[in-house]
């Protein structure tokens, strides 16, 4: 392969990316490579949905003495020139794209490290073209949806709009970032005020991609099967997006694989602690002992997946509720307890009813003049409704509302 660059410079984010058209799609990469490496496979790094290749430089910079680095971006990721919109390709469409670039490329290893949505992408290569992986690291990997994603998922496709891009930006970044823990995560308020930020400021075309990648991940099912690749699960401690359990049924895919959870972060530990992900990984590509400040390996790390993302849940019996979907449809209630993700609800009318609702539903409660979004799982007259539509100011709205009731806690409740 003819990398561009031999050394990191910022010229190479100011200049157009590397373009390749792969079955009539375009896909864009950056390579560097040191000339002492040029025999050394290729480590490619494949982002998340909003993941610009500039957001790299640091990676570029921990990995570049090793070995070389490929920066990817498939159509619909944010560093992509396709103006296509994608939302027509399949998983496995992407993987082909992936080998169709490897083969022009003349690439005959390469090792991939997928972050988030990157994750499916890498996994997904993996699962079709296993033969040309060196080695395989997957960041915040899961190849289900539980309930609540999927809802967030469908509310992106069928409910952002440009013009609501400002209030919705604080929602989507709540379901990255855990607030929740951010006093175990040491979670800066300035970094989420910044994904806010970025959230914000999608393109038109943006946007487009985010609701493609959305639709993709709604209507896909990850295939499985064994692995021999030689791989790394990473996890980190407090993520909820893709929780620790679900990464490690990932793991158990994989013969030749080591799981490690890194003990601070949630799913965006790669820009809270990027020197504990790049010491972890160039620590496995070498070959050695993943031990380490802040990481838990072994059945060390099996042990601490059994722990649920779990917020104090507070009785509030008696307290009249309704949740509504639309301006005609509603059930009426008694909130049972509260809690900063959700609540727990009995509704009389809805006896006959076991249902996970589609759609976004409102939650009123009693006089308190509060009402917020979220998503509604009915089981014969018993609810419970999670908060999703939450901005910054929502969240301290809640925080006040529960603590009317902090001498009566009810027990720890497990995120939907």
């Amino acid at each position: 392969m003819n990398y561009q660059y031999s050394e990191l410079v910022m010229q190479a984010f100011r200049n157009e990316p590397a373009s390749l058209v792969i079955d009539g799609w375009e896909v864009n990469y950056l390579g560097f490579c040191q000339p002492e490496n040029r025999h050394k496979t290729p480590l490619v790094l494949i982002g998340g949905a909003f993941q610009l290749f500039h957001s790299f430089i640091s990676d570029i910079k921990a990995y570049l003495p090793h070995m070389p680095v490929i920066l990817l971006a498939l159509p619909g990721q944010a560093s992509c020139r396709e103006a296509k919109d994608s939302a027509c390709l399949s998983m496995k469409d992407m993987a082909d794209l992936m080998e169709g670039l490897f083969q022009s490329l003349d690439l005959e290893y390469v090792t991939l490290v997928g972050f988030s949505y990157g994750s499916l992408l890498a996994y997904s290569y993996a699962y079709h073209y296993e033969m040309r992986l060196e080695q395989l690291i997957l960041v915040g990997c899961s190849l289900d949806l539980r309930h609540t994603q999927r809802q967030m998922l469908s509310y992106a496709i069928n409910s952002v709009r440009q013009e609501t891009l400002p209030q919705d930006a604080e929602a989507i970044s709540q379901s990255l970032f855990n607030l929740n823990a951010k006093s175990e995560t040491g979670l800066s308020m300035g970094l989420v005020e910044k994904l806010i930020h970025s959230i914000r400021r999608l393109s038109p075309e943006d946007l487009r991609n985010y609701q493609s990648i959305s639709a993709r991940l709604l209507r896909e099912r990850m295939g499985r099967r064994s692995f021999t690749v030689k791989s790394l699960i990473l996890t980190a401690r407090h993520d909820h997006f893709i929780m620790p359990h679900e990464s490690l049924e990932v793991h158990s895919l994989f013969e030749n694989g080591d799981f490690v959870m890194l003990d601070k972060g949630d799913h965006l530990v790669p820009l809270q602690y990027p020197q504990l992900v790049f010491r972890t990984i160039l620590q496995f590509l070498a070959g050695e002992s993943l031990e380490g400040a802040g990481t838990l390996i072994g059945k060390e790390a099996i042990a601490q997946t059994q722990e649920r993302r779990k917020q104090p849940r507070f009785r509030v019996q008696g307290m009249a509720a309704v949740v509504r979907s639309g301006e005609n449809f509603q059930f009426e209630g008694i909130l049972e307890d509260v809690s900063l993700d959700g609540c727990g609800l009995t509704l009389p009318s809805a006896k006959a009813i076991s249902a996970d609702f589609e759609g976004t539903w409102f939650l009123e409660i009693g006089t308190s003049g509060y009402q917020i979004p979220g998503f509604l799982r009915v089981f014969e007259g018993k609810a419970s409704f999670v908060f999703f539509h939450k901005t910054l100011d929502d969240r301290d709205q809640l925080l006040d509302f529960i603590s009317n009731f902090q001498d009566f806690p009810l027990r720890s409740e497990v995120v939907l």
